[in-house]
């Protein structure tokens, strides 16, 4: 076309001008070439990211060994030391932890994980979390999420105190942004009231609702952001439940069944691991292991 341009035209128009417009023609061509994606480079992105699963491990309180609280080989606690043993573990074979962002990206747009992605999860808001995770997780370079039950954030306490199970203080949760990423476990709906039930499943919608935005506007007052990231109390949860959830903004809820979470796993109805003092380094390294 340019050619029988440059015939028509060739009165005014040069013969070098002509070269030169069909080069900076093709040049332009090669350079729109280059930036597409390839459309098997697009493939390869997506089947990483459809193959890809993430184990979310569901911690609650943490106890040294030696301890002498009542709650000792309560299924909530994990030792210290057991933790200590298991982040060395996770670094060791390449473990990175994502964030809520990341895996809120996996889930909804097919965006593709670091390799071996993890999730550390802490549920309720202990003291302990933050005298003794908090510094075994900045030693490793990994970050966990707390799901805290906001009604009972503390207004001052003692880290004394921290092997009685006792709620994290707003201080602490203000200082430690750093390490921790805090969400919603209700605030004031965490009660069992029978077999596989709890006071959010059995509240009706407007008063579930209600509940739900005390505690991210008291998560907001605290981290400066809304979260979008729920975990059910006692894992337990209906289709009213995940609905409220979906209708308040709300993206990803979590429960108490193990298992790994993939693309096609529905993002309301997320698996945890729960990793208590039972768990030792054998069984947590069966726990992650890929099969």
């Amino acid at each position: 076309m340019v050619v029988r341009m440059c015939k028509r035209t060739k009165k005014w128009l040069s013969k070098p001008l002509c070269c030169g417009i069909l080069a900076i023609l093709m040049f332009c061509l090669l350079v729109l070439a280059r930036c597409q994606p390839r459309h098997d480079q697009v493939r390869s992105t997506a089947a990483i990211a459809a193959g890809q699963t993430v184990p979310v491990l569901m911690y609650h309180h943490l106890l040294p060994r030696d301890t002498n609280s009542p709650l000792k080989t309560n299924d909530i606690v994990t030792y210290t030391e057991d933790f200590a043993a298991q982040l060395r573990w996770l670094r060791e074979n390449g473990y990175h932890t994502i964030t809520v962002d990341e895996l809120e990206a996996f889930l909804y747009e097919g965006a593709v994980l670091p390799e071996h992605p993890v999730m550390l999860t802490f549920d309720d808001g202990y003291m302990s979390n933050y005298v003794y995770a908090a510094p075994l997780l900045r030693e490793y370079g990994f970050t966990a999420v707390i799901f805290t039950i906001t009604s009972q954030i503390a207004q001052e306490g003692s880290a004394a105190a921290a092997d009685q199970a006792i709620p994290q203080t707003k201080d602490m949760m203000e200082a430690f942004q750093d390490v921790f990423t805090y969400a919603s476990h209700t605030d004031n709906l965490h009660t069992a009231v029978g077999s596989g039930r709890s006071a959010l499943t059995e509240a009706d919608k407007t008063t579930a609702a209600a509940d739900l935005h005390r505690s991210l506007d008291t998560l907001a007052g605290i981290s400066g952001s809304t979260s979008r990231v729920f975990a059910y109390p006692y894992g337990f949860y209906n289709d009213r439940v995940k609905a409220m959830l979906r209708e308040n903004g709300v993206r990803m809820a979590f429960r108490a069944t193990a298992g790994r979470l993939t693309r096609d796993t529905d993002p309301y109805a997320l698996p945890r691991i729960a990793v208590s003092y039972k768990v030792d380094i054998d069984k947590f390294a069966e726990l992650l292991s890929d099969s």
